[in-house]
């Protein structure tokens, strides 16, 4: 059906729990968000702007082209504004204009959410702020069924403990930060360790945590409707975060380099004597982590959205499998230092998204280049995990290695 014939078909119709018509001759309209958030938590529906009611009837009173302009400006500004709604549920195929008898219209598709994205609510407090529809109205919620909703989504996983933004504490950076990492730090041993009289329950494991926490906040990019993640499960800690890295992975690894994106949020950590040096946490954390015998954190890239994520192994490397063996020969690290294949391997991967001379593959992991020549990249390539800039000649001069990319159906 023509999107003409479509709007001359909804002007027809009375509101009902899936059609909601506003005039927006005064503005962009408030009650467009609750409206939002109802057809989101219900079966969705579609918002007509530029209708209104007169002696029971509805009519359309028209847009100027100026006002559809700014209309989708304001909604795809607000869409994306956790300040105003929690997620954005719509693509641009679903916000279109056009015209009836004369008069243009704007047209808004909202489609149901998912389970995991319910509920959906107007501002950062989902209290009282979460609507539902009921015939043409929309009503809402009372906190019986937000919890509800907030429930349903946690059927699919089975969380032993959660934080988020559940309406029971002030959600801010600082008061997350303040909860999770009594939670993370409380999940490693404590040796016992005394200075003086006084027991110190910290160790350098525990500050690797606080250090991987810190870096985690400071350096997000907040601009984005991508939240920070960090997920605890019995093999790992995963730190997740919006954005890209603003070093090179060589320059992450080695350390000593810094670019942050948020120095007012540095500033804040530093103040509380949480925040290390610029350009030295990274060792921190690395060093922290293979005190314990644990296996070193390595970060990848991932995009659309993009995303940096720390990987912390957790539970002691077992002694059988601190030397790799590769089924021909024992990996040797050059240095004495002995790390499980698979991990040296992804660490190796995620630093080949783009072309890396073997040089650059053996900086990234901190081992020498004949090592890395002879020993790994034979692995990687038997795998069909990498390709080579120039497959016919494997001893071209300038061979370069990239990681293949992961084919999704």
């Amino acid at each position: 059906m023509e999107l003409t014939d479509y709007i001359g078909q909804l002007t027809k119709e009375r509101e009902s729990v899936e059609l909601e018509f506003k005039s927006g001759k005064g503005g962009f309209p408030r009650s467009f968000w609750e409206t939002y958030s109802s057809f989101a938590n219900t079966d969705g529906g579609v918002i007509v702007l530029g209708v209104t009611e007169k002696d029971g009837h509805f009519v359309a009173d028209g847009l100027s082209e100026e006002q559809i302009e700014n209309y989708k400006t304001h909604f795809w500004n607000n869409v994306n504004n956790r300040n105003t709604v929690s997620v954005n549920l719509m693509t641009n195929k679903d916000v279109e204009d056009g015209e009836h008898e004369g008069n243009r219209l704007l047209l808004f598709r909202v489609p149901r959410a998912d389970r995991e994205q319910r509920p959906v609510y107007l501002t950062p407090q989902p209290y009282g702020n979460t609507y539902r529809r009921y015939n043409e109205g929309d009503f809402v919620c009372d906190d019986g069924v937000v919890r509800r909703m907030f429930a349903e989504d946690d059927s699919k996983i089975r969380w032993i403990d959660r934080v988020y933004p559940d309406g029971t504490w002030e959600a801010n950076l600082f008061q997350f930060y303040r909860r999770v990492l009594p939670k993370l730090q409380n999940a490693i041993p404590r040796p016992f360790r005394m200075e003086g009289n006084t027991r110190m329950d910290n160790s350098p494991t525990h500050d690797a945590l606080r250090e991987a926490l810190v870096n985690f906040s400071v350096h997000a990019y907040y601009s984005t409707e991508a939240a920070l993640v960090i997920t605890r499960t019995p093999d790992k800690i995963v730190f997740s975060n919006p954005g890209t890295l603003l070093v090179s992975r060589d320059q992450f690894y080695s350390g000593g380099e810094s670019e942050c994106r948020n120095p007012s949020l540095q500033k804040m950590f530093m103040m509380l004597g949480d925040a290390e040096k610029a350009g030295s946490g990274t060792a921190k954390i690395i060093k922290g982590w293979k005190s314990i015998g644990l296996e070193a954190p390595y970060i990848r890239e991932k995009h659309k959205p993009d995303k940096v994520e720390l990987v912390m192994a957790v539970g002691k490397v077992d002694d059988s499998e601190q030397k790799v063996d590769t089924s021909e020969q024992k990996v040797d690290t050059s240095e004495s230092k002995y790390i499980r294949r698979n991990t040296l391997l992804e660490i190796i991967l995620a630093g080949c998204e783009d072309w890396r001379t073997v040089e650059e593959i053996a900086a990234i992991v901190n081992r020498k280049t004949q090592y890395i020549k002879n020993k790994i990249l034979p692995l990687i390539i038997r795998d069909k995990r990498f390709e080579m800039r120039y497959p016919e000649q494997k001893n071209h001069p300038n061979q370069m290695y990239r990681a293949k990319a992961v084919e999704t159906i």
